[in-house]
């Protein structure tokens, strides 16, 4: 069973994207 509400990869990616 795999948590949709807690991403992985696009917790990481998410910061990194919000900051240009």
């Amino acid at each position: 069973v795999r948590p949709r509400a807690v991403p992985r990869l696009p917790a990481r990616g998410l910061r990194l994207v919000r900051r240009p």
